[in-house]
């Protein structure tokens, strides 16, 4: 998703590339997210569980908000953002490698247009 995806919460709007910025060091975790065709694709990930929305959240949430960033391990510059609603108690490896999936899909789709 673009940098700019505004997060929405009863606590107030933030831009994703900004919730990120000011994640602590401390956050970011070298994870693998699959293997790739050389590999396994390792990246740095931070992720932050969102606020629950009382209005569209059950109680107890079955489910939570999160948002995820990438980042390259040779151009720390380089950033990735993600959404995620996963179920309660999921971990961030687990949230890396399904938003690694990603990359399986694409690569099926480039593929299939090449043939």
């Amino acid at each position: 998703m673009p940098k700019s995806q505004q997060i929405k919460s009863l606590a107030g709007i933030w831009r994703i590339d900004q919730l990120i910025d000011e994640a602590p060091a401390d956050a970011w975790q070298r994870l693998s997210c699959g293997d790739g065709a050389k590999g396994p694709r390792v990246y740095d990930w931070a992720a932050a569980k969102l606020p629950a929305n009382i209005i569209f959240d059950p109680d107890p949430s079955t489910h939570h908000r999160w948002v995820l960033a990438r980042r390259s391990l040779s151009d720390p510059t380089e950033l990735a953002y993600y959404l995620a609603h996963a179920p309660v108690g999921i971990e961030i490896d687990e949230l890396a490698r399904i938003a690694g999936s990603r990359w399986a899909v694409e690569e099926c789709f480039v593929r299939h247009e090449a043939a």
